[in-house]
C-alpha cells in the first residue's frame, strides 16, 4: 500500500501562515500566535486519498507550532514507498519553496505540491524547487489526480520528472467529497473547525479572491448533508463554535431557511450547536437571522469595505440598480438586527484599495466612529494574483485617478490600528434600532442622518 505524507509547513519566523485564508490564497499573520483556520483542504485531500486506498499521515506544523527542522524529522527515513504532499499558498509562496528545497534535499521521493493557489503559482513553484509534480485545478481531487499519473508514468518519459497534471478545474464537486479526515490532524489545537455549505459567488468583486479561486455561479450541497455534517462534527470533534467558509453563506435564502428548519428539528433532540457564517450584507434581514439564531447561529460576518460612493461603483460592490445609499443602509439594518436577536455581527473593513482617496478613507472611518460596530475586521487589500484588480492593469489605473495615493505598509498598519480602536462594545441583549436610528443614516453628504428608511423598525 502506498503511503501518503501530507504537510501543512512552517510559517514564517515569529508569525502565522494562514494558508487557508482569501480562499486558500494564504494570509500570513504579523504574529506568532495570530488567526488562522484549520487546514481544511488538508483533511479533505486525507480523506479522499485514504478512500482511493492510499495510507494518509498528516503534519500540521502550523497548529504544533515545529520550525523546518522539527517538520522534516516528521517524515519517516528511507521509506520507499512514501509520497508527499505539501500545502502552498500565493501569500506563503517564499517560506513554502524554502520548505521544499529543505525537504528535497533531505528525501528521495516524489513531492507534490497542492493548493487552491497552484493555478497561479504552479509555473513558479515548479521553476523554484523543482518538486516532482504540481497538482493543478481542486486541490481536494487534483492531488489523487497527480498521484495516479505518477504512478503510470512511463520510465522512458523525457519529461526529466516534472508531471503537472490537469485539467485546471477550478473547483471539486462537493456532493461527492468524503467527510474531512480531522482525526489525522492535530484536531485538539484548533479552537473551532470549519465545514462548507457550498462555493462560488454570483457577484463580482474587484478585489475578491474567491471569485478568483471558486468561479462565478454558487453551488450548495444538500442541506439534509450539511446538517448531518455539522452534528457529525459536534458528535465526534466536540468544539464550541464551527465556521462556515462560505463567502456568501445566505445567498440561496431557500436554501438557507431549510437549513435552519432542519438543523432547528436536531437540536431538538438536546443537541447543541453553535455556528458562524459570513454572507453579504442584503442576504440577511430580521425574519431570517431570528431563524438562524433558533437554529445556533451565533456569530455572522458582513463586508462593508468602504462607504464611499465612487469606491463602491469601482469596487463592483452594488448590484444592478442597488445605490450606494441602499447598501449603506442595508448594513445598518443587519447591525441592527443582528442585535435585536442576539447574534453577534462582524463587520469587514478594507484599506489599502486601489484608487482609494483620503476622502474615502475619512468617510469610512466617521461610518465606524458613529456605528461603532461590535465586532470588526480591518483589512488591508491583497493583491491576489486573479482578482479584477490585478488584471489589465485596473489597480494601476485607480491609483492614477484624481486624488488617489497609494499608502505605504506603515500608513496601512497605523490604520488598521486606529480603525480597530473603533470596534464597540457586544451587541446588548435588546434590539439597538432606536440607537442606531438617533444617530445613522446617510443624506448623500459627509454627514449621517437619520434617513427615511432607517425610521423604522424592522419586523
Amino acid at each position: 500500500m502506498s503511503h501518503v505524507l501530507l504537510i501543512n509547513p512552517p510559517g514564517p519566523a515569529g508569525k502565522t501562515a494562514n494558508r487557508e485564508g482569501s480562499a486558500g490564497l494564504g494570509v500570513i499573520g504579523p504574529h506568532a500566535d495570530d488567526f488562522y483556520y484549520p487546514p481544511q483542504t488538508i483533511a479533505t485531500v486525507a480523506a479522499v486519498l485514504r478512500q482511493a486506498g492510499y495510507s494518509v499521515t498528516c503534519v500540521d506544523a502550523v497548529a504544533e507550532k515545529l520550525d523546518v527542522a522539527a517538520t522534516l524529522a516528521r517524515v519517516p527515513p528511507r521509506a520507499t514507498d512514501l509520497q508527499i504532499g505539501v500545502l502552498m499558498s500565493q501569500a506563503t509562496l517564499t517560506v513554502d519553496v524554502d520548505f521544499c528545497q529543505h525537504l528535497l534535499a533531505d528525501t528521495d521521493v516524489d513531492v507534490v505540491a497542492f493548493g487552491s493557489a497552484m493555478r497561479f503559482i504552479g509555473q513558479t513553484v515548479m521553476e523554484q524547487c523543482r518538486v516532482t509534480a504540481v497538482a493543478l485545478g481542486a486541490p481536494e481531487t487534483a492531488v489523487l489526480r497527480t498521484l495516479q499519473a505518477l504512478a503510470t508514468a512511463s520510465a522512458d518519459d523525457e519529461s526529466d520528472g516534472e508531471w503537472v497534471a490537469g485539467p485546471a478545474l477550478p473547483r471539486a464537486d462537493l456532493t461527492t467529497l468524503p467527510r474531512p479526515a480531522w482525526e489525522l490532524l492535530p484536531h485538539d489545537r484548533y479552537p473551532f473547525l470549519t465545514l462548507r455549505a457550498g462555493s462560488g459567488c454570483d457577484d463580482d468583486c474587484a478585489y475578491c479572491p474567491y471569485v478568483a479561486v471558486e468561479g462565478h455561479g454558487r453551488q450548495v450541497r444538500p442541506v439534509q448533508a450539511v446538517v448531518d455534517e455539522l452534528a457529525w462534527l459536534q458528535q465526534t470533534f466536540p468544539k464550541a463554535r464551527y465556521l462556515f467558509r462560505d463567502i456568501v453563506f445566505a445567498a440561496d435564502r431557500a436554501w438557507t431557511e431549510a437549513f435552519c428548519a432542519a438543523l432547528i428539528a436536531r437540536l431538538a433532540r438536546r443537541l447543541k450547536i453553535n455556528w458562524e457564517c459570513e454572507s453579504r450584507p442584503e442576504h440577511f434581514d430580521l425574519a431570517l437571522l431570528r431563524q438562524m439564531a433558533g437554529a445556533g447561529c451565533t456569530t455572522i460576518k458582513i463586508g462593508l469595505e468602504t462607504v464611499d460612493d465612487e469606491m463602491l461603483e469601482l469596487m463592483g460592490r452594488l448590484h444592478p440598480r442597488q445605490t450606494a445609499d441602499d447598501y449603506r443602509d442595508q448594513v445598518l439594518e443587519v447591525l441592527d438586527a443582528a442585535a435585536q436577536v442576539r447574534i453577534a455581527c462582524r463587520l469587514f473593513v478594507m484599506v489599502g484599495l486601489p484608487g482609494e482617496t483620503y476622502g474615502a478613507r475619512a468617510q469610512t472611518r466617521e461610518f465606524l466612529a458613529s456605528v461603532r460596530p461590535p465586532l470588526l475586521s480591518i483589512k488591508a487589500y491583497r493583491p491576489y494574483a486573479g482578482v479584477r484588480l490585478e488584471q489589465d492593469g485596473l489597480g494601476a489605473n485607480l491609483n492614477s485617478r484624481p486624488g488617489a495615493r497609494p499608502l505605504t505598509r506603515s500608513e496601512i498598519i497605523e490604520l488598521q490600528r486606529e480603525w480597530q480602536s473603533l470596534q464597540g462594545e457586544p451587541p446588548p441583549p435588546q434590539g439597538i434600532g432606536s440607537k442606531l436610528a438617533s444617530l445613522l443614516g446617510w443624506n448623500g453628504g459627509r454627514s449621517y442622518q437619520v434617513s427615511a428608511r432607517r425610521g423604522r423598525r424592522l419586523s
